[in-house]
């Protein structure tokens, strides 16, 4: 069923969402990957482009927040990327978690993991180019 946009009920969303903000500029959880985006901002664009079970394609994974919010969503996914950075921080987010950036004098750290090495079902396999 087709459904114009002016026959719609609610507000349509906007193109621009001034609701969600850099990753690194506010207080959430990270791994201080450079181009790290808000898991917020990139659950949403899962929710509305896929259901759970279906796959996620993050062919530049770099810091694995896409495969995180994923994961997080019940979806499974695929991360790939070449930089071995990259694929450290992806390792070391699956293995220990992420941090909270912000306020670490007043309140205690603790870690977000996302499960990868403690679930049975889940097959990793990390690829590794030949230079």
């Amino acid at each position: 069923m087709l459904v114009a946009l002016e026959n719609s009920a609610g507000i349509p969303v906007q193109d621009i969402w001034l609701d969600m903000k850099d990753a690194h500029n506010q207080n959430i959880h990270i791994t201080g990957y450079p181009t790290e985006k808000n898991p917020d901002m990139l659950e949403r664009i899962i929710e509305a482009s896929s259901n759970p079970g279906d796959l996620v394609l993050d062919c530049y994974a770099g810091s694995g927040t896409t495969l995180a919010s994923a994961a997080s969503l019940g979806r499974r996914w695929i991360g790939v990327d070449r930089s071995d950075e990259a694929i450290k921080t992806m390792l070391r987010r699956f293995e220990v978690g992420t941090e909270r950036m912000g306020d670490f004098v007043n309140t205690p750290s603790n870690t977000h993991t996302l499960p990868l090495f403690t679930t049975s079902n889940t097959d990793f396999t990390l690829f590794v180019e030949k230079k």
